[in-house]
């Protein structure tokens, strides 16, 4: 027992003799001074814009609505919401079976035309030339025929009104034979123009197809070959493609449905530069001009500053609001943005150059006053500023640095007065 008390108060003075050996070497290492690590940029002279923030909205894209030329049923829908699509893209076909009949039909108009104006223009052949020879030699016979014929009734006409007249026959007999005279008269009437057609039928056999035969059949083959070309349209309308490049917003038919030339069956939205809208007060609206360009933020898209162009601002104030209206085309780092987004502008509204332009995250506010860190011989020198127009990015400092100097931009935050200091290699901003 004795010897266990005996080794613990020996460990207990050596601690303490080595707490007290070593105690002094630690202190003196706790207190040795160590450099913060900053970036530095030299003060120089630039220029500062003194901007005015408005908001505003992503405005919708331009919807184009496509409409089918012709109606019919949707054989097959190509496209699905979402989907990008090109100039010229198939996006619906409608069924073709009738319209392929339909062309079909034309095609046979086209060549009977054809055939009749190739008939007109080769003239009368050999064989129709002899039948209207024929025909007029018939025509002759038939009127002489006629002739006789109403030659001999008329004689046995005579006749009987004689015969009558002696009491030797009937009232009824009589009357007969006057119809056969008239009957026989007509005849002749009927051959003799017929004699008339025959003879001009051979005139005109002999002469060929007219002017006006041959300008009313070459009319008849254009008539069928827009005929044909109709058709052939409407074969090619069945099948719907994009007008636009675009995105596909919605689809209005599915397959098996029936479209009609009143009714969309997509809605694109237009592939082009996205367009913010928003609204100026009187007192800035003649700071804009179309073309002007602005920065825009829009955070939910990018932490990037965005580049965009003045499309528009309206000539007259909203009568309601008394404000002006503004469309901004963003030019530049578009891709993640959306419709409906909200959007800061920034409006230049005074502009100042040749003065120590400094960047605006190298300023603290401490203390209630604006101050910045130089570094003079490897030490942080705190210095208070007097601060002028700023931007998003830049601020001009009236008082409290001079060009050259070696300002503090990265590393600041953890800085006090007399700080010892070491730049980091490529810390120097140009």
């Amino acid at each position: 027992m004795k010897k266990k008390v005996l080794v613990s108060w020996c460990l207990i003075g050596l601690g303490l003799l080595l707490v007290t050996g070593c105690g002094p070497g630690k202190e003196i290492r706790a207190e040795a001074e160590i450099s913060k690590p900053v970036t530095v940029k030299a003060v120089t002279r630039g220029e500062v814009k003194l901007v005015h923030t408005v908001s505003g909205r992503v405005g919708p894209a331009s919807e184009v609505q496509v409409v089918p030329k012709i109606g019919g049923k949707v054989a097959a829908a190509a496209v699905n919401v979402g989907d990008a699509v090109s100039p010229g893209q198939v996006l619906i076909r409608l069924d073709t079976a009738d319209l392929a009949v339909q062309v079909r039909q034309a095609e046979a108009a086209v060549a009977v035309a054809a055939a009749n104006l190739n008939n007109l223009l080769a003239g009368t052949r050999p064989e129709q030339l002899a039948q209207a020879q024929a025909g007029l030699q018939a025509a002759k016979a038939g009127l002489e025929n006629a002739r006789a014929n109403h030659d001999n009734i008329l004689a046995n006409l005579e006749r009987m009104r004689y015969l009558y007249d002696q009491g030797a026959i009937a009232r009824q007999q009589l009357e007969a034979s006057e119809t056969q005279g008239r009957v026989a008269a007509g005849g002749l009437i009927q051959a003799e123009a017929q004699l008339i057609q025959a003879k001009e039928a051979l005139r005109m056999a002999e002469a060929g197809p007219t002017t006006e035969i041959l300008d009313v059949a070459r009319a008849q083959l254009k008539q069928a070959e827009a005929g044909l070309l109709l058709a052939r349209n409407h074969l090619a309308n069945s099948v719907i493609t994009a007008p636009v490049a675009g995105r596909v917003n919605a689809r209005h038919v599915e397959e098996g449905e029936m479209a009609g030339p009143a009714m969309p069956v997509v809605t694109l939205l237009r592939q082009g530069p996205e367009v913010v809208e928003f609204e100026v007060t009187e007192a800035h609206v003649n700071y804009l001009s179309p073309g002007q360009e602005l920065p825009v933020r829009i955070r939910a898209a990018t932490e990037n500053t965005l580049q965009g162009r003045v499309k528009t601002v309206s000539l007259a104030a909203d009568p309601r609001t008394r404000s002006y209206q503004a469309r901004v085309e963003i030019i530049s780092g578009q891709a993640a943005v959306r419709p409906g987004m909200t959007a800061a502008i920034d409006i230049p509204i005074e502009r100042k150059t040749g003065v120590l332009a400094v960047p605006l995250s190298a300023v603290l506010e401490r203390g209630g006053r604006n101050i910045a860190f130089v570094v003079k011989d490897n030490r942080a020198e705190i210095r208070e500023l007097s601060l002028g127009v700023a931007d998003h990015q830049t601020v001009e400092v009236v008082t409290g640095l001079n060009e050259g100097e070696l300002l503090v931009v990265a590393g600041q935050q953890l800085l006090s007065g007399n700080d010892l200091v070491a730049i980091q290699e490529g810390g120097r901003q140009p």
